[in-house]
């Protein structure tokens, strides 16, 4: 019965790394790859808004609150890119814990 027990252990470690290696760190790596990108687009969208503004009082206001548009997302986006690597390095570390994900 032990034997059985061990090896069912074993049996799900393995499921579980190959869950990890094949879909789940992939995926992590995928999600931070995306919100890069998508803080890249917004930033690049709000500095193009940045260059239409007029040279007055209107366009200087309208610039300012631009830039403190710009200022809250690249918070927005540094807090979201701490948690998906936070996220990312659970994955690896439980990976590698079973002997996955190159361990060493």
């Amino acid at each position: 019965m032990e034997r059985l027990n061990r090896l069912s252990d074993q049996m799900q470690a393995q499921r579980r790394r190959q869950e990890l290696e094949l879909y789940l760190v992939p995926r992590a790596q995928n999600q931070i790859a995306q919100h890069r990108a998508q803080c890249d687009r917004e930033y690049r969208d709000l500095q193009g808004k940045k260059t239409l503004a007029n040279n007055n009082l209107a366009g200087a206001t309208w610039e300012q609150s631009i830039s403190t548009e710009m200022a809250a997302l690249a918070a927005r986006c540094d807090s979201r890119s701490r948690e998906l690597l936070t996220n990312l390095e659970l994955v690896r570390s439980e990976c590698r814990a079973l002997s996955g994900c190159g361990a060493p």
